[in-house]
């Protein structure tokens, strides 16, 4: 029988697969309207940081926290960023693409993120399946071994 802690955990990765799968393939299915899929992105991202930070503190995990702190630091970043870029346009030497260049560091790296958490999600359960799996297995041999040592 799975422990109970071992079972609590298998049943949050299922629960936590579930919801970022959901809010990933959404907004995949979704991706042609740009403004969906922006929009799933909040709550998606959410959802991720707040998974990280339970794992690595519950589990712990140092994966996990270290996806949680860069992803905490990016969003600092990012903030920063969009402060001080409408200060810069007014400075003479302000190049012409910097403006495409935020744009891609603003949806690029939490889309690879997004997708790289969720692959992670996905390993930690199938880890935990096959957890399970193996002490089926085990049971399975012991009982054989003491059903033949009986016969």
């Amino acid at each position: 029988m799975l422990s109970k802690p071992k079972a609590m955990q298998r049943t949050l990765f299922t629960i936590d697969l579930a919801v970022q799968g959901t809010l990933l393939g959404a907004a995949l299915i979704l991706s042609p309207t740009i403004i969906i899929p922006m929009l799933i992105a909040i709550p998606l991202g959410a959802w991720q940081l707040i998974s990280a930070l339970l794992k690595g503190l519950g589990m712990p995990s140092k994966v996990h926290l270290n996806y949680f702190i860069s992803a905490s630091a990016y969003l600092f970043f990012l903030y920063l960023g969009s402060y001080v870029a409408p200060h810069l346009e007014q400075l003479p030497f302000y190049p012409a693409g910097l403006n495409k260049a935020w744009s891609i560091l603003a949806v690029a790296p939490p889309a690879i993120g997004a997708f790289w958490y969720f692959h992670r999600t996905y390993r930690d359960f199938r880890a935990s399946v096959e957890e399970q799996g193996g002490r089926q297995q085990e049971r399975v041999r012991n009982t054989q071994k003491i059903s033949s040592a009986i016969f």
